[in-house]
């Protein structure tokens, strides 16, 4: 009976003590969470979880530890320890414990963050500003950082903004026309591309193109050349035609002379609208051409051949005298003539000519007579169209030693060296066909051999219609 009454005593205070101890843990909890929310009543914990500083007690997470730092023991926690850790972010979550306290997450525990509500999106760059004038962007996120929802924005992918000029790179046209019976086609400039350019293109408007003319319904049949001849042998390069005729059912409309047995198309260029009337060459020789015509429906002739003997090319004048190298600097004017004249009087010489302009109208002809020097010269010839205040030289062609005028790009330089007697005929091959209609002037210069100090100069206006 004794032992019974012992063991129930015991067993008693075992259950006081431990009811003791746990009202001891409650009341110290108790005590804390009332430190705790009375400083931070906006926030404070409903719960009495011992999480806020214990992993598990009396362990503490890093915000106990933080307290601790600052004077918490089991039986001390104050105000001012909680207010002194309030800027750390003791976690190291990203968010200071005074954010976690008033979001009622737990500033010791890692995982534990305040719920952020998105304000707006994040985006990538804007892109370049495009042909239609507008830009655009992706959206690639929100913020803050780390927030959750949708935020109340809209979505911003697109604005709009100015192009930046863009140059323009060729024309645009219409459609080309019918092809026409001469075997051209045409068409108009209608603007530039690409669209909405600036500037003018770098190319040329191209208007024009060569076609083959539809057949003329009902005339298939080629023009005849009835005669086409010229001289046996002939002294210049430019031989006169003695007779080009052809006939047509319907009627010829143009004649063409080839150096070749190829039968020229249609549209090929150089077809002229009356017969030629004669045809140069470049050299002496034996040379053959052949005589073409064609009708409006663009049949063309068999060709008719006609052969001849170039068989000169210069002609002298014969000039007696002698004149003096210069002694000082003389200048002359002269009237355009034929052929030159021969003077006592240097200031009624016309030593240098220009003959008639080729009949083909590609080229002229030089003639060169001045006679005999007492001593040695250079002799300067050029040719050139003056300016608009006629003195300045607009473009400038020098004759060569070669014969042919080429234009100058550095000096004038002599045509003749160290000679003593000047007197022949050039055909220089100056082309005439691509010289602009105006006024021209041919120079002819004698000096010492050697020296430009002293000089006889003598200038000759011609017009080229």
């Amino acid at each position: 009976m004794r032992k019974k009454i012992l063991f129930l005593l015991l067993t008693l205070t075992l259950v006081l003590g431990f009811a003791s101890i746990a009202s001891a843990v409650s009341g110290r909890l108790s005590d804390w969470l009332n430190y705790y929310n009375g400083t931070y009543p906006a926030g404070a914990f409903t719960s009495s979880s011992c999480n806020v500083c214990h992993t598990s007690a009396p362990a503490v997470n890093s915000y106990g530890s933080a307290l601790m730092a600052k004077g918490m023991t089991r039986n001390s926690l104050t105000s001012t320890m909680m207010v002194a850790v309030e800027s750390s972010d003791s976690d190291g979550d990203g968010f200071t414990n005074i954010a976690e306290i008033r979001a009622g997450s737990l500033p010791g525990v890692v995982s534990s963050t305040p719920s952020i509500a998105c304000t707006d999106y994040t985006y990538s760059a804007w892109s370049a500003c495009g042909s239609n004038g507008q830009q655009t962007r992706t959206q690639i996120g929100t913020t803050p950082a780390g927030c959750t929802g949708t935020p109340p924005t809209q979505l911003v992918l697109t604005r709009a903004c100015t192009p930046p000029p863009v140059a323009c790179t060729d024309y645009t046209y219409s459609a080309w026309s019918a092809c026409g019976s001469n075997g051209q086609q045409t068409r108009t400039q209608i603007g530039t591309t690409p669209a909405g350019c600036t500037g003018t293109p770098t190319t040329q408007p191209v208007l024009t193109q060569a076609c083959t003319p539809p057949p003329t319904t009902g005339d298939t049949m080629p023009p005849e050349i009835t005669s086409f001849e010229l001289p046996a042998t002939f002294n210049k390069l430019t031989v006169p035609i003695l007779s080009f005729t052809a006939t047509d059912d319907v009627g010829v409309v143009a004649y063409k002379i080839t150096r070749t047995s190829s039968k020229p198309s249609a549209s090929r260029k150089g077809w002229k609208g009356t017969p030629p009337t004669s045809v140069r060459f470049e050299e002496t020789g034996v040379k053959t051409v052949y005589a073409w015509a064609k009708d409006a429906a663009g049949n063309v002739s068999l060709g008719a051949k006609a052969v001849v003997r170039v068989t000169a090319r210069h002609r002298r004048y014969d000039v007696e005298g002698e004149l003096s190298e210069p002694s000082g600097r003389q200048v002359y004017g002269s009237n355009l003539r034929i052929a030159p004249r021969r003077a006592d009087d240097l200031s009624k010489m016309v030593p240098a000519s220009l003959g008639a302009i080729s009949d083909d109208g590609s080229s002229l002809e030089l003639f060169v007579s001045i006679g005999k020097f007492q001593g040695a010269v250079d002799v300067y010839v050029s040719l050139y169209r003056p300016a608009f205040d006629g003195l300045t030289p607009m473009t400038l062609y020098n004759l060569t030693p070669a014969g042919v005028f080429e234009e100058v790009v550095d000096a004038v330089l002599p045509w003749k060296t160290n000679v003593t007697d000047v007197n022949e005929s050039i055909a220089a091959g100056l082309p005439a066909a691509g010289l602009p209609a105006g006024a021209y002037i041919l120079r002819f210069g004698v000096t010492p051999a050697g020296n430009t100090d002293n000089y006889y100069q003598w200038y000759t206006p011609f017009t080229i219609q």
